[in-house]
C-alpha cells in the first residue's frame, strides 16, 4: 500500500481500561497482510490456539482478533516441577476504513494460523441530476 494513500486497514494502539484478572501473559500475534484488487487478507499466527478458542469481533469499525490458549496438563498423573515454555493468549486490533465490506468478512483457522478475508466494498457510483436554481 502506498504511503500517500489512506489504507483500508490501520493498526490501532488501544489502552485497555483494566488489568486482566488472569496470570497468563497476552501476546500480539504476528500478522501478515496481503492485498488484491478484491480484498485484504490477514494471516495471524496463534500457536496453540484451536478454532473453538478464537474470536473475531467487529465493533465500532475496529476488528479485534482474540485467541485463548488452553493450559497444558500432562497425561498420566505427572506433576509439572519446572516450566520453560510459557503459553499465553493472543489479542490484536485493527481499525477498518469504509473501503472494507464489513458484511462479507470471513475467517478460517488451520493449525494455529488464523486467516481473515476482508472484501473491499464496491464503490457506489451514480449520476447526480443538476436542477435549475
Amino acid at each position: 500500500m502506498a504511503d500517500q494513500e489512506k489504507g483500508a486497514l490501520e493498526r490501532r494502539e488501544e489502552v485497555r481500561p483494566a488489568e486482566p484478572t488472569r496470570i497468563e501473559p497476552e501476546y500480539l500475534p504476528d500478522v501478515d497482510i496481503y492485498e488484491t484488487d478484491q480484498e485484504l487478507v490477514l494471516v495471524a499466527d496463534m500457536p496453540g490456539v484451536d478454532r473453538g478458542s478464537v474470536d473475531v469481533d467487529l465493533s465500532g469499525g475496529v476488528l479485534t482478533l482474540t485467541g485463548r490458549v488452553k493450559p497444558r496438563t500432562p497425561e498420566g498423573g505427572f506433576t509439572c516441577i519446572g516450566r520453560e515454555f510459557r503459553t499465553g493468549n493472543f489479542s490484536r486490533s485493527f481499525a477498518l476504513s469504509e473501503e472494507i465490506d464489513s458484511d462479507k468478512i470471513a475467517a478460517s483457522m488451520t493449525r494455529g494460523v488464523l486467516r481473515v478475508r476482508l472484501p473491499k466494498a464496491i464503490p457506489a457510483s451514480r449520476k447526480i441530476a443538476i436542477k435549475e436554481g
